[in-house]
């Protein structure tokens, strides 16, 4: 049947094209950067910290772990904790059920446009 291999090859298209691009990624890590930095901000970060974390289907971003510590024990599991209610909707589809790492802290916080 004829169909079924359209709709196969449509589909492959589709995901090759997300992948090859990359728009879909660096939009989602933008704004995956974005949220985290606000639901971090209470943690007034005094160092920087690396947290990889996995990308749900709803774009909930699960399972923080801190890959670079930012030297306190204290303000690790204030992120990681702080983390635990991060969602960016729209994840690009290959990405779901894989990680993300995030560089938050003095170094990583650029100032938002017009700020």
């Amino acid at each position: 049947m004829v169909l079924p291999a359209i709709l196969l090859a449509v589909a492959g298209a589709a995901h090759a094209a997300d992948l090859n691009d990359g728009l879909g990624a660096a939009d989602y890590l933008r704004r995956a950067k974005a949220e985290a930095v606000a639901e971090t901000a209470a943690a007034d970060l005094p160092a920087d910290v690396a947290v990889k974390m996995r990308v749900g289907g709803d774009g909930r971003l699960y399972g923080a772990q801190v890959v670079r510590s930012s030297g306190s024990p204290e303000v690790d599991r204030k992120v990681t904790r702080a983390l635990r209610f991060t969602r960016v909707p729209d994840p690009p589809i290959w990405l779901v059920a894989g990680a993300v790492t995030l560089a938050l802290g003095p170094q990583h916080m650029a100032p938002a446009p017009g700020r």
